[in-house]
């Protein structure tokens, strides 16, 4: 049974960049450090071949499987002079650890003191060869387990289809644990639920002689964050089991139970007949619901500042956008406001609302709502670069607002760079005289607006000369020993 958890849309603010710094990592080690080991390994078994330990070796290896490593009996003689079956012992060999742990006390049983010198002198040369496979060195084996394989294994993978199928989850699972945490705590979810997945391994299989690699355990940890951190709110997920399969909405919490189930229920019935570390999935689910306990308060934070809702905030999201159009379409102006003016709460950013709160309350110019309206379109407009429609609203919103427009002096001073820089000159100037009405306006500002407006007269010439000469005039003496007079004086005489 598979449950995996269906990511948000991908945005910018969204963006894993530490998840995909994980992938690249992971991609760069199989494609850069491993593949490379398919030459080593032909080096070695060209290597074996050519040594001729294989007579010595390959007997002895076939009585040690026969007799479970007694060796109680005399190695049978075997097909010694096949290149290919030569080769492949060797390997075979190689990659039985258990078996190379007890090889120096089976062949000093075997052989002859004048064989035992000879043989261990190839073996030696054999060895070393062997030593610069990548991924034997690194992957984690819990009965010779170093410290530096339990970092490094959880970056390994055995081939591409293992490789493939883990970066995929990485991927949906780190687009919903990122923008909850933040890229380091992500960074450390994955490392330490790795080294959890390492160490209930160890627990229950510290004489094994089976090697570990994959990030499964570290994604696994992962994946308990997402239940621990989502807690309650609902996620999609997609699931099959055996032919059949489905997408389900659950709170996150829920499906951690059943993650740990299905991991021990396989690692019972499949374990003496399967290479998938389940022990290892348990540990890394474990190890990241428990990291997760200690940033849900730090996950709630970033929910809030994200702007990414929940489930059932886009599901409300959804019933209200409906109502609101409905409204909208049928001129019912207030109920339409009414929706807008919450939906553009629940989403600050969408500029869409922003424009049909302002349509919609444009009949009650004195009301809050129009205000709101006005100021968020206006808002987001300039965040846009959209100028036409900041134009348009500050011009209409600054003729027919009642009592007055209800615009910070900040606002208005970006409006009004930000029009100057777009030669819209005659709004930018709208916008710089209600600014020298203010007589507490911060000084810094305004003199920024003035050297822009008077910069964006000075560059149409003609007609606009004059008005340049005016804002300049203005600039010097409201701030005359201020940078921006300084640098007004040098542009304009170059």
């Amino acid at each position: 049974m598979l449950i995996i958890p269906l990511s948000q849309k991908l945005t910018f603010k969204t963006f894993p960049f530490m998840t995909a710094l994980l992938l690249v990592v992971n991609v760069f080690v199989y494609l850069a450090l491993q593949l490379p080991d398919a030459r080593v390994s032909a080096r070695f078994a060209e290597a074996y071949v050519e040594s001729g330990v294989a007579k010595d070796e390959l007997p002895v290896y076939s009585a040690w499987l026969t007799d479970g490593g007694k060796l109680t009996r005399k190695p049978n003689e075997l097909a010694l002079n096949n290149p290919d079956y030569v080769a492949q012992g060797g390997l075979a060999i190689q990659h039985d650890r258990a078996f190379q742990q007890d090889l120096p006390r089976l062949m000093k049983k075997a052989l002859a003191p004048d064989a035992l010198q000879k043989w261990e002198g190839k073996r030696v040369e054999l060895d070393a060869i062997w030593r610069k496979n990548f991924t034997e060195r690194y992957l984690f084996v819990p009965a010779l387990s170093r410290v530096e394989t339990f970092f490094t294994h959880m970056f390994m993978h055995g081939d591409f289809g293992h490789l493939f199928g883990n970066m995929v989850m990485l991927i949906l699972i780190g687009l919903l644990v990122e923008p909850a945490v933040g890229a380091l705590r992500t960074f450390a979810i994955y490392i330490i639920g790795g080294l959890g997945s390492v160490a209930l391994d160890l627990v229950f299989s510290s004489g094994s002689f089976i090697g570990t690699l994959g990030a499964s355990g570290a994604i696994a940890a992962l994946m308990g964050a997402t239940a621990v951190l989502y807690g309650f709110r609902k996620v999609r997920f997609f699931y099959h089991f055996l032919f059949y399969f489905d997408f389900i909405t659950l709170p996150a919490i829920v499906v951690l139970p059943l993650w740990v189930g299905n991991e021990l229920w396989q690692w019972v019935h499949f374990r003496h007949v399967s290479n998938v570390a389940y022990l290892a999935h348990v540990g890394g689910l474990i190890a990241g619901a428990l990291l997760a306990l200690a940033l849900r308060k730090k996950a709630a934070a970033q929910f809030e500042s994200s702007g990414v809702p929940s489930l059932e905030v886009k599901e409300d999201i959804a019933k209200r956008e409906a109502r609101a159009e409905d409204a909208f379409k049928k001129m019912q102006w207030d109920a339409a406001g009414r929706e807008f003016d919450q939906l553009l709460t629940l989403e600050p950013h969408n500029i869409n609302y922003a424009k049909k709160l302002y349509t919609a309350s444009r009949a009650s110019p004195a009301s809050a709502r129009y205000h709101r309206g006005a100021t968020a379109l206006m808002q987001l407009s300039a965040k846009m670069g959209a100028s036409g429609q900041l134009t348009e609203t500050v011009m209409a919103y600054r003729k027919a607002a009642q009592p007055l427009p209800q615009w910070r002096p900040e606002d208005m001073a970006r409006y009004a760079k930000q029009l100057a820089k777009a030669n819209d000159v005659s709004t930018a100037k709208l916008l710089a005289d209600d600014l020298l009405r203010l007589p507490a306006y911060a000084a810094a500002d305004l003199a920024d607006v003035l050297l822009t407006v008077a910069l964006a007269f000075h560059r149409q010439r003609g007609d606009g000369a004059s008005e340049a000469l005016h804002y300049l005039a203005l600039l010097e003496a409201r701030f005359p020993a201020s940078e921006q007079s300084v640098l007004a004086r040098r542009l304009i005489t170059a």
